[in-house]
């Protein structure tokens, strides 16, 4: 299978049917917020669970929080972004990394099925959450994501004091 195909199994065949009664039954707002939240939850422990896994790698070295770190997932993709996403780097520098992402997948996958709200709360909310359980210091700043049907999603992380 392609991995366009995998994201319809998964997506389009099990989760958003699925998210889209929930959301009827329960009210697009009530359910929308919930989901994000959960996403955002489900986010921040999936860092904290990375953190604690290359600590236990090498104990005697703290796994590095650093901007430089954070951005060598987006530098050095693995399968799933290399097959799933198509961006640039815009800056990659010592005080901010920034990517333009003009396909994705997921938004791909959620706007074929008229669910965009729902990916953007399941997919597209937790990136703030994630980046921030890296590193509270660490902030993502995003103004357009092509779930919500821009031409692109601009994801700008910094370091803050």
């Amino acid at each position: 299978m392609s991995y366009e195909e995998v994201f319809r199994f998964a997506y389009q065949g099990g989760f958003i049917p699925i998210a889209k009664k929930m959301m009827e039954s329960m009210g697009r707002d009530v359910f929308l917020d919930l989901l994000a939240s959960a996403a955002s939850e489900a986010a921040s422990e999936g860092v904290s669970e990375s953190m604690r896994a290359l600590a236990a790698a090498d104990p005697d070295q703290s796994p590095r929080n650093d901007l430089s770190t954070f951005a060598d997932g987006m530098r050095n993709p693995d399968s799933s972004y290399r097959n799933a996403l198509t961006y640039e780097i815009v800056e990659d520098s010592d005080d901010a990394f920034e990517v333009k992402i003009t396909e994705c997948l997921w938004a791909k996958t959620y706007r074929e099925s008229d669910a965009s709200e729902i990916g953007y709360a399941a997919q597209c909310h937790g990136d703030h959450a994630a980046a921030e359980a890296f590193n509270p210091r660490l902030k993502l700043i995003r103004s357009k994501t092509l779930m919500q049907g821009d031409d692109c999603c601009n994801h700008r992380w910094v370091m803050v004091e």
